[in-house]
């Protein structure tokens, strides 16, 4: 499901100021105010201000917002370049964040099950780290550190892994094409 919400998330803003649309093109509202709410929402769930499971807090608050983030950013650079919140977004260390994001989101839920989800976090640390929430800056920092070496090791495309996977995919692709001849 969240996966149909990110395509259509998708082509919001993809579709978004088409052509001759002046309505935007005359104030873009700024990006800022849904990353702010964005960030509210993860401090509230943070400290147990905000109770709401994971998947609905994703599906009614947090991927709208999400969405009406990137329509302002794409708004913004599109109409005004080079001002507000997409120059920020052009600082380095914001840039790099950007760069390790993909390494970051494949590891944030293995990572986080290591620490948050009962069975697992009992058998490795014998508790489950929901009862500290200033901990979840730990594990922020931890998968943060995670995306950094795995983008640096893994990611380039002279690494070993890099290497290593190009090979799988070459005998994946010449064995399923030299089956269906």
């Amino acid at each position: 499901m969240e996966i149909l919400i990110g395509v259509v998330a998708c082509r919001l803003v993809m579709m978004d100021g088409v052509e001759g649309d002046k309505e935007n093109e005359k104030s873009p509202m700024s990006p800022l105010l849904p990353a702010i709410a964005m960030i509210g929402i993860i401090v509230a769930r943070t400290f147990n201000f905000l109770t709401l499971n994971d998947h609905l807090t994703r599906a009614i608050l947090f991927i709208p917002l999400f969405t009406l983030f990137l329509m302002n950013v794409h708004r913004e650079t599109i109409y005004k370049p080079g001002t507000g919140f997409s120059q920020l977004l052009a600082f380095k260390p914001l840039a790099y964040l950007g760069t390790i994001s993909f390494p970051f989101y494949i590891l944030h839920g293995p990572i986080g099950q290591l620490f948050y989800k009962k069975v697992i976090a009992m058998k490795v640390f014998g508790q489950v780290f929901t009862s500290y929430p200033m901990f979840f800056f730990a594990y922020m920092a931890i998968t943060l550190a995670a995306a950094a070496l795995v983008q640096q090791f893994l990611m380039p495309r002279d690494s070993w892994f890099s290497k290593l996977s190009a090979s799988a995919s070459g005998k994946l692709v010449s064995a399923f094409s030299s089956e269906s001849k």
